[in-house]
This record gives C-alpha cells, structure tokens and sequence, in this order.
C-alpha cells in the first residue's frame, strides 16, 4: 500500500558541512537509558530522540517530556517513537525549558497526522509545561501519531519523533 512501512522512519538531522560554517547547527538529542553506544543505537532504532536546529536557537530549548496517556487509564503512557493502544482520550504531556534565554514568542505546534491541531505560545519563560487531551471525534477507532513542532521567530527549531496511538472502543 501507498505510504504503508514495514518499519517508522525516524526523524534525524544532518548538516552540510562547508568551509567556515558550523558543523554543530542540527544536533540530535537522544533519550538514553545508560550511556554507552548500545544505548544509543537502541534509541536510534527506537525513535527515542528529537532534532533541533542550534543556529536558529538562541534559547538552547530542551525537551525533558513528550508522551502520552490514556485518559482512563494513567498507568497505560507512551513516549517518543512508542506505540499505545487506548480506550480513553489522548493526553499529552510536554515539558523543557530554555537554558540560555527566556522562550522570547516559543510556538509549539501539536501534529496528528500530519496536520496541525493546537497550538500554544509561551512568552518570555524559562520553562515549558503542558497538557492537552485530544477531544476530537476524529480519531476514533483508528491509527494515529501524534509530534511536536517548536518554532521561535518563525524558525522551527526542533522537531520530534512521533508517538503511535491506536484507538479502541471499549
């Protein structure tokens, strides 16, 4: 089938290196379980990491939590590059914050299938924390995923890998 994969394609950035540029602009942050190679190319295979763009981001954003719950159930929970199966709503759940400046105008776009469905902008802050539950009719009984977008001055500086969610009626 069209657009059907045997295995998820990750999101992963690179960097054209010429003479004089950095070669730091795009990093790849991983979520790692020990730090060791094995533990990186396991959340390399497993999607456990994010991408962002460092040129474009003078408040170094970090994301500390991306994941989703099952809204009747909290101890079903899906993070990045993970699959769930659910009864309930999605909930989200995100969190970081900006090391270096406040958020300045941080936008953070939440994607289901590849378009947007909310947004929200934080405002001179340091940190980030969310929730939002996805009420709408159209997920049910289907696949869907769900990723974030976060752009600053109209850049996107960094990019997740998605979560998978399956919806079932009870």
């Amino acid at each position: 089938f069209v657009g059907e994969r045997n295995q998820q394609v990750w999101v992963i950035g690179e960097v054209e290196y010429r003479s004089g540029n950095r070669i730091d602009s795009i990093q790849n942050i991983f979520f790692l379980s020990e730090l060791n190679p094995q533990s990186a190319y396991e959340a390399l295979r497993n999607g456990k990491l994010y991408v962002r763009s460092y040129s474009e981001n003078s408040m170094n954003i970090s994301l500390h939590d991306f994941h989703i719950e099952d809204s009747q159930d909290k101890n079903k929970f899906a993070f990045m590059g993970d699959e769930i199966e659910i009864i309930g709503r999605p909930r989200l759940y995100i969190k970081g914050d900006c090391a270096i400046n406040p958020t300045g105008n941080l936008k953070v776009e939440i994607i289901r299938d590849g378009k947007t469905i909310n947004k929200f902008e934080f405002i001179n802050e340091k940190t980030f924390n969310l929730e939002f539950q996805d009420d709408s009719s159209e997920t049910y009984n289907r696949k869907s995923y769900y990723r974030l977008i976060f752009s600053a001055d109209n850049n996107i500086i960094l990019v997740t890998n998605p979560i998978f969610v399956e919806f079932r009626n009870e």
